[in-house]
């Protein structure tokens, strides 16, 4: 499923057809094309990103199809894609994971774009190229690349009425075939609630920092790059203030993230039709929490020394990945690689150092038995230090039904070992009481998906029309158990349930050098048995998306709208200490926003403006799960009102 927003139509020089050639290399034997690409893949340029004014990943994922945004005031937000959620969608930057889940989850606000050039999204289990937690799709981040001819700086600025002040920076410079990207951001929120006196905001306040730099250097037959970002976090909890004829005062939570990662790539052509990639990375996370008595009249703050009151954590990757793609000839082309994962963590939730290991072989074979049809299948093998493995297999169709229409079809089992948390965790104090355990087993899954796409190229515009059908099916899948007396709650995690996910959707496109028009509709039903209770009825929830642009070549102004509406959210929840099945739900809402970009000087400055959340939502309706990180209200946070916003880019070089 591609929406208009999802690609760019161009024109090539010696064709009179406007064609569909971005390049994908998320799960590809080779860089490929979106048509020819055997899986589904959707990308998101950063032509879309800038348009939307979107500075993070939660932002740009929140208007897509088949994609669900939920907030969590302390943990950021996190999303379900095709209904499946948490640990079983994989994100990475550059093929490499990034790590740190809480409560099962990436903050997706905490993925700066900053330095991003396209995001691929691959929906449905990718278990057999990226192993663990790939279960239900994977969104690669695909970093800024730069000529080594070229010297280029810019300097960005965003303003939003909600409070949001960003800065960034970013410059390139290019010696013969040697380039360094070097580059750094600061985002600061104020904090929102709908009354904006109140000390206690619904949506916490927080400074983000970002700082990178990456080097590259081509050669006759490849490339090396070398990847490093670090990352800090401070969100800030304000307490409700105490007053009396003696004090006035508050307990402030502080809490903290950090981020630091380092990669290697190397790249290298052998033949025409060989190439080989090793990827070496090693990233670290840390997460910290500090309560403070703030005295409000002299703004002094004490740091309240308890084990309730602090706490900390930090988690370890390494990773070593290999791949070795061979194109035999124009029917037959063969992929084998190897992955090594090393997770380590340690801090008061861990109570010591515990190690997690997985190792594995994977390949796949791409064969053409008539010019129109192609036939992948893989499979992965390995060893996980905890669990036994079992061998996860896939196949994948892609048929060209004649020069317009195109089938896919796909089968894949998915696996995931559970996770450093789910296992290890001792995590108790004034607000949580939630363990790990060690007896948890793998979860297993099978998915199945078909795609029918129509695209009808013309001198003049593009018409893409796509279909898709898919079915999920989970076992064994892991939650958080809600057990203990209402004075003594406590949570572990188990192996709960059963979880099955069908849905379709649907999308039209009409694409020209002038306007963008793309239409979408998706159509999802969840259903969990827990602890074998039969209850066969789906939930199902809809989405509807619609996005317009019209560029004018005199003056250089592009206008957008970007609408999703989504319907009424329905899922089972499990409550272990009743041993019952209950329904929850989030009420149906719409995100419209308009955005324009008008660019100077030759394309040198752009500035972006726009209203965000037209239909100015804030809260609402919802019955969910009380869990260890709810606030426990019937409201869901879906947005921080109307606002206007407005992005200035100056970008000036050789």
């Amino acid at each position: 499923m591609v929406l208009a927003s999802s690609f760019i139509v161009c024109a090539q020089p010696n064709s009179k057809q406007y064609q569909l050639n971005e390049m994908v290399v998320t799960g590809q034997l080779e860089e490929n094309s979106l048509s020819k690409s055997v899986y589904k893949v959707k990308l998101i340029d950063a032509k879309q990103i800038k348009q939307q004014g979107a500075f993070n990943l939660q932002q740009v994922l929140g208007k897509e199809l088949n994609i669900r945004v939920f907030q969590d005031p302390l943990l950021g937000s996190n999303m379900q894609l095709q209904g499946v959620s948490g640990n079983n969608i994989k994100i990475l930057i550059d093929g490499v994971p990034v790590i740190g889940r809480e409560a099962g989850n990436i903050d997706l606000t905490q993925l700066n774009l900053n330095n991003i050039e396209r995001i691929e999204l691959v929906e449905g289990p990718m278990s057999v190229n990226f192993g663990s937690d790939a279960l239900g799709g994977v969104i690669n981040l695909i970093t800024k690349k730069h000529s080594a001819q070229q010297q280029q700086h810019s300097l960005n600025a965003y303003y939003e009425s909600i409070g949001q002040y960003n800065l960034d920076i970013h410059s390139s410079f290019g010696i013969k075939k040697s380039s360094l990207q070097v580059f750094g951001a600061r985002n600061f929120f104020e904090g929102f609630s709908v009354n904006p006196n109140d000390r206690v905001k619904l949506w916490k306040p927080r400074a983000q920092y970002n700082v990178g730099f990456n080097l590259a250097r081509k050669y006759n037959s490849g490339s090396i790059k070398l990847n490093n970002y670090a990352f800090y976090e401070q969100l800030s909890n304000r307490g409700v203030a105490e007053v009396d004829w003696t004090k006035a005062s508050a307990q402030d939570q502080y809490y903290y993230t950090k981020r630091i990662g380092s990669t290697f790539l190397w790249d290298h052509q052998f033949k025409a039709h060989q190439n080989s990639s090793v990827v070496l990375a090693y990233n670290y996370y840390a997460r910290s929490m500090e309560t403070y008595l703030k005295d409000l009249v002299s703004m002094q703050e004490t740091l309240i020394p308890s084990t309730e009151t602090q706490h900390t954590s930090e988690l370890n990757n390494m990773l070593s990945r290999g791949t070795f793609a061979n194109r035999i000839n124009t029917a037959t082309g063969m992929q084998l690689g190897y992955e090594c994962n090393l997770d380590w963590a340690f801090g008061s939730k861990f109570n010591g150092t515990k190690y997690l290991g997985e190792y594995s072989l994977f390949g796949s074979i791409e064969y053409r038995p008539i010019e129109k049809l192609v036939i992948r299948p893989g499979l992965r093998a390995g060893l996980n230090s905890q669990f036994s493995m079992p061998l996860i297999p896939s196949l994948h169709l892609k048929l060209d039904l004649n020069q317009n229409w195109a089938l896919r079809a796909s089968v894949a089992k998915g696996y995931r070992a559970p996770g450093m948390k789910e296992l290890f965790l001792q995590f108790s104090d004034i607000n949580h009481n939630i363990t790990g355990n060690q007896q948890l087993k793998p979860e297993q899954a099978i998915n199945t998906q078909v795609y029918l796409t129509l695209q009808k190229p013309s001198s003049s515009k593009a018409f893409k029309l796509e279909t898709a059908l898919f079915y999920n099916h989970i076992e064994q899948m892991i939650g958080l158990a809600k057990s203990g007396t209402s004075n003594n709650v406590s949570f572990v995690y188990i192996n709960l349930n059963q979880f099955d996910n069908l849905g379709c959707n649907i999308n039209a496109d009409i694409n020209s050098s002038q306007l963008q028009f793309g239409i979408g509709y998706a159509y999802i039903g969840n259903r969990s048995l827990f602890n074998g209770q039969s209850n066969n009825g789906f939930y199902f929830n809809q989405e509807l998306k619609l996005q317009m642009g019209y560029v004018f070549k005199k003056p250089e102004l592009s206008l957008n709208v970007y609408a999703k509406y989504n319907g009424k959210f329905q899922n089972y929840l499990y409550q272990a200490d009743k041993n019952e099945t209950t329904i929850g739900y989030v009420d149906p809402f719409t995100i419209i926003d308009l955005t324009g970009t008008q660019t100077f000087f030759n394309q040198q400055l752009s500035i972006t403006c726009g209203l965000k959340n037209l239909l100015n939502y804030t809260n609402v309706n919802a019955n969910v799960q009380n869990g260890p990180h709810s606030s426990g209200s019937n409201t869901a946070m879906m947005g921080m009102g109307r606002s206007v916003f407005c992005n200035l880019k100056y970008t000036f070089g050789e």
